[in-house]
């Protein structure tokens, strides 16, 4: 097990209430280890709230960290924002979970944006646990590591070192997690590979089911899925000489689907299976008007380093797994991923 901090045990001891926050457009890690770490300090017996920019996305994999625990817990609210006026008096502290500080939080860091006091006041009250490379904030206490298959593991790592793997639905939660973010272990790496699976064998140890987490991770498609899947396909381009392929989810495409899931993760499943192909770009146009997603994932086997490219838009993530959501007009974004892509092969 890594080294835990001695200021992180010391941030948490110190306090007794605590924001929780996520990434913007939270994915299955985010959501996990943010409810794993809530329902942490409860046991601890702090008092928290889950920040989330999207409280609809945020539920959305809640709802299935809850059937894979065989119901819910933790009477945790989940908000918008939160009061900087309580950070900023120290009645109240910040926790950022796969996510490098406040800036990664989307519409939550729009008010401060431009305030570079606020922004000190909130990173002197903050402590970050996560596994993405960039970002090096002056918060009181960081927990690091890119080695890491996930945020869950990091804060699985926290949460077994002070009270054990002891309740259910924590473990599931981190659990769940870590299967998102590594496609349910297959982009489990050497440098992480090992402690990963030796934390999950506690975790199922524990109470987890991997065979319900696996189901439940892959379910709720429908028809409109299958559509949506087949015409995102049909829209995708082959380029630098094969290597690459972008998917476009074009503004048609977007309204004619807008209450479908989107079908990111089968579609990387599907071209990476092609000879020759490296990276896979899916851009999307995004919920937020006058803005476009984009992710990116990389086959085993090659150099491609996603977060590189990605941070070449504003965003970042991991070598083999990154994300970008950029203001812009679709077009545009497309021209310039085309281009970019052309630079890296």
């Amino acid at each position: 097990m890594r080294k835990i901090p001695d200021s992180l045990n010391a941030f948490i001891d110190g306090n007794s209430f605590f924001y929780v926050f996520g990434h913007v457009s939270p994915d299955g890690d985010c959501v996990g280890s943010c409810l794993a770490f809530a329902g942490f300090l409860k046991k601890l017996g702090k008092d928290c709230m889950i920040v989330a920019e999207s409280k609809k996305d945020f539920y959305q994999y809640k709802s299935k960290v809850d059937l894979c625990a065989g119901g819910s817990a933790y009477d945790v609210e989940v908000v918008g924002q939160f009061d900087f006026d309580s950070v900023a008096s120290g009645k109240a502290k910040c926790v950022f979970l796969d996510c490098s500080g406040i800036e990664r939080t989307g519409d939550i860091y729009l008010p401060f944006k431009d305030d570079t006091e606020s922004l000190d006041v909130i990173r002197i009250n903050s402590i970050r646990i996560d596994h993405h490379p960039q970002g090096d904030c002056a918060v009181a206490s960081s927990y690091v590591d890119p080695d890491a298959s996930s945020a869950s593991e990091l804060v699985g790592e926290v949460i077994e070192s002070r009270i054990g793997f002891v309740d259910k639905y924590m473990c599931c939660a981190l659990f769940f997690g870590i299967a998102s973010d590594t496609g349910f272990f297959r982009f489990s790496t050497g440098a992480n590979g090992s402690g990963t699976f030796q934390m999950c064998s506690r975790l199922v140890c524990a109470g987890v089911a991997p065979n319900v987490v696996g189901a439940v991770i892959d379910s709720g498609k429908d028809r409109d899925y299958v559509d949506y899947y087949t015409s995102l396909a049909r829209n995708a381009e082959y380029l630098c000489g094969g290597k690459a392929v972008v998917v476009f989810d074009d503004v048609e495409l977007y309204r004619r689907y807008t209450k479908a899931k989107r079908p990111s993760d089968d579609l990387y499943r599907l071209f990476l299976k092609i000879s020759g192909v490296e990276a896979v770009v899916f851009v999307k146009c995004s919920e937020k008007e006058g803005y476009v997603d984009a992710s990116v994932r990389v086959a085993a086997f090659s150099s491609f380093d996603a977060n590189s490219f990605c941070m070449r838009f504003g965003g970042g993530g991991h070598v083999k797994a990154a994300g970008f959501h950029v203001s812009g007009v679709f077009d545009d974004v497309c021209g310039m991923v085309r281009r970019e892509l052309s630079r890296c092969f």
